[in-house]
């Protein structure tokens, strides 16, 4: 999953260049956004195994917020 997120975003880079987008901030707001579209993309597309460890890790949390998570995270997974 990292190399293909990684040959990717390194796609759109030089994609940017030959169109002759050389704006670092553009160049790091805009792939840092791809990779992470793309990472979680394929995370929920494969659905490893550790999204199930994650969400029941979560599950104990004190914090309401991480909960939910857990609950979306076990959905995506498979549920329980």
């Amino acid at each position: 999953m990292s190399f293909v997120m990684a040959a990717i975003t390194e796609a759109w880079l030089q994609g940017l260049r030959r169109l002759g987008i050389q704006n670092a901030p553009v160049e790091l707001i805009s792939t840092v956004i791809l990779g992470i579209v793309v990472y979680l993309t394929l995370v929920l597309s494969y659905k490893p195994p550790v999204l199930s460890e994650l969400a029941v890790t979560l599950k104990g949390s004190s914090r309401p917020a991480l909960r939910k998570i857990a609950d979306c995270l076990s959905s995506a997974a498979g549920g329980q």
